[in-house]
């Protein structure tokens, strides 16, 4: 599986406040094809593409197993957008800071700006 990563510098979500960090992984499955005529060689196929990622967050405004729609402004400029499941959340709560909360999503269906 092919990954690509790339960090955001704004975005928003629409179950959650203000969004502090974005993480956006872009992947290819790429199931083995090899045949009895593949000469002793590997081959693969290029098959479904998919997204996931994770983001932070000053508010707690969703669950796990919730839909969304989220846009995220990256720092190249390009805006990616689509639909999201959040599958995970974590809370950071520290001495002296500000509570904050980091969700994991996978992207369901297409994605416009990253080509997925």
């Amino acid at each position: 599986m092919a990954t690509t990563s790339v960090c955001g510098t704004t975005g928003s979500v629409s179950i959650c406040g203000e969004v502090t960090n974005i993480k956006i992984d872009i992947t290819l499955d790429t199931p083995e094809a090899t045949s009895m005529s593949s000469s002793g060689n590997k081959e693969f196929l290029p098959c479904l593409k998919g997204w996931s990622g994770s983001f932070d967050s000053f508010l707690l405004g969703t669950t796990i197993g919730a839909h969304a729609s989220a846009t995220f402004t990256l720092a190249t400029g390009k805006t990616v957008s689509g639909n999201i499941i959040i599958t995970d959340i974590k809370i950071n709560d520290e001495v002296a800071g500000v509570v904050t909360f980091n969700y994991t999503f996978n992207g369901t269906g297409a994605a416009t700006g990253i080509g997925v």
